[in-house]
């Protein structure tokens, strides 16, 4: 089973587990900048088309293309934001993940997944990256957690993303 796990955001997480890559891998892609975000706000870009919508829909469509055969894409569904900016935001980054065709689309809300990785539907993000080197692979890093395999400094979008990715494959075998 082929499946692409996001942490949505301006910094989304992903995680993949394909049988094209001999190990899951993740990372954190960057979909906007702070000038880049304030230079669309400026031409309100971010009323129209939110360049980070963009960004999101190419980086999709290039994982998509270079792992072929992807049966899952799942994510962490957000449920609160706090203005009506952040929610148009949050609606259009659904929108590119659910018109993916030809793939199974899933969610798991922030409280669920953190329940899952940790046993605590609130546990903060220190207790997310703790939880993730319960599996020898990962280790904690004065950067952020380690990724043993790929020699890789996963963030904590891309730490999400793997307890998404662990939650989709228990999930969905």
């Amino acid at each position: 089973m082929n499946i692409l796990a996001l942490d949505l955001g301006t910094k989304t997480g992903y995680a993949l587990h394909h049988s094209m890559i001999p190990s899951d891998d993740a990372g954190t892609w960057v979909l906007g900048t702070r000038p880049q975000i304030a230079e669309a706000a400026e031409k309100r870009m971010d009323r129209r088309q939110d360049p980070r919508f963009v960004r999101l829909l190419i980086y999709i469509k290039q994982y998509r293309s270079s792992f072929p055969n992807i049966d899952w894409i799942v994510f962490e569904d957000v449920e609160f934001v706090k203005s009506r900016m952040q929610a148009h935001l949050w609606a259009s980054w659904r929108a590119a993940v659910w018109c993916q065709q030809g793939v199974n689309i899933d969610c798991l809300s922030t409280g669920k997944l953190k329940a899952f990785a940790t046993g605590s539907g609130s546990a903060d993000k220190e207790k997310m990256a703790r939880a993730l080197t319960m599996d020898p692979r990962y280790i904690l890093d004065k950067d952020g957690v380690k990724d043993t395999l790929r020699n890789k400094i996963l963030d904590d979008n891309a730490v999400d993303a793997v307890h998404l990715l662990n939650w989709a494959k228990q999930t969905f075998k």
